[in-house]
């Protein structure tokens, strides 16, 4: 009975993993490359930066931009907007003005934020009102932009008629926790959203990418931008799915040669950033969010029950099926995150994290509870 059962479980992750690697494949093949960096006219730039407690990251993102500005042929400003911060990200951004005259950088602290709004869509409204390019692109703070990336995202933004460009970026995990947690919720993101859909006008899945979101001037205006969407707090993907209501194209391209992006320092940010927002990313359906969540378990640690069970039994047949889901998981990281393929092994420990972080958005979201971001409390 007992070996009947861990053929059945051995089938039944062999037939996960093959769904689950052909989703991947899928999702990698519909990506977008950015070829060209032929721009049409003289189109202005304004990079648009919201800072709440940035101070270990927000020279590290100006310095890129200043990096990446140094060759860039067309007009651009930099708005960096301290969301009252409680660190010395005010104190940093004075000192890299200091150090760098020549760029154009412009800093100041926002007002308080109203009612009815978040921190951050609060913020890039203010940022917004003082823009002047052409193109607007709103930046996280834990970006870090490329040599040409710029030129790259404009030039398709412009031959496509896009008015919202974001993308999938090159991930950095420097922290352990990254390591463990990161590639697991990538591939889950990757293995969820039909990324064709989200580029197909016709067709209503939306998403986007809130660390790098460049705007169409006229349309960001018109649809009200972030004032539109004030009370979200995955505001990225209510920006997307307001421009496709309003019939403005959305373009969501791979953008790994535009920008890099690390995002979190300790596991306490970690926890604390992706619990804030992978319920509401469901749609705040508990039913999907506890599905994914025991899924997502079951499937990675799937590999390793099987290699024991192999082992126990003598099954040769389960232990080709347990090699054969460690070459798949393998192969997945090296897909959604290249730099950290090797590290495949560790995800037993990771998805079991995973599972806790669903879980604990689930309780935050519902209960309000210990929802908070950068210790700001969030509320619906």
């Amino acid at each position: 009975m007992i070996l009947i059962f861990l053929y059945f479980f051995a089938a039944l992750s062999l037939a996960i993993w093959i769904f689950y690697l052909l989703r991947i494949r899928e999702s990698i093949r519909q990506d977008i490359p950015l070829t060209s960096s032929e721009i049409i006219g003289q189109p202005s730039l304004s990079i648009l930066i919201p800072a709440y407690n940035e101070e270990q990251n927000i020279s590290t993102i100006l310095s890129s931009c200043l990096f990446t500005l140094k060759d860039y042929k067309y007009l651009y400003e930099i708005l960096v907007l301290d969301d009252n911060s409680q660190d010395k990200t005010t104190a940093e951004l004075e000192s890299f003005k200091r150090a760098h005259p020549s760029l154009n950088l412009k800093h100041w602290v926002g007002t308080e934020t109203p009612a009815g709004w978040t921190g951050k869509n609060w913020a890039c409204a203010q940022l917004s009102q003082r823009a002047t390019g052409d193109y607007l692109l709103f930046l996280d703070a834990d970006v870090r932009l490329l040599a040409g990336g710029l030129e790259l995202a404009l030039s398709y933004a412009q031959k496509n008629q896009s008015a919202l460009l974001s993308g999938t970026p090159d991930l950095l995990c420097e922290h352990w926790s990254e390591i463990l947690v990161q590639p697991l919720l990538v591939a889950g993101a990757r293995s969820h959203f039909n990324f064709e859909r989200v580029n197909d006008p016709l067709a209503e899945e939306a998403f986007a990418s809130g660390p790098f979101m460049l705007f169409e001037r006229g349309a960001y205006f018109a649809s009200g931008g972030h004032e539109a969407v004030a009370a979200e707090i995955v505001e990225d993907v209510s920006l997307s799915k307001l421009f496709k209501s309003l019939g403005l194209r959305v373009a969501l391209v791979d953008a790994s040669k535009v920008y890099q992006l690390q995002m979190y320092s300790s596991f306490g940010q970690l926890w604390e950033g992706w619990t804030k927002n992978v319920h509401l990313a469901f749609g705040r359906k508990f039913e999907v969010t506890s599905l994914y969540a025991l899924v997502q378990l079951f499937t990675n640690l799937a590999p390793f029950g099987l290699l024991v069970g192999a082992v126990v039994f003598k099954s040769w047949v389960v232990f080709g099926v347990s090699l054969f889901c460690f070459w798949a998981q393998g192969y997945i990281f090296g897909l959604v995150a290249p730099r950290y393929w090797f590290y495949f092994w560790v995800s037993p420990i990771g998805s079991l994290i995973v599972f806790a972080i669903f879980l604990g958005s689930i309780w935050k979201t519902e209960t309000g509870l210990g929802w908070t971001w950068r210790g700001r409390q969030l509320r619906l």
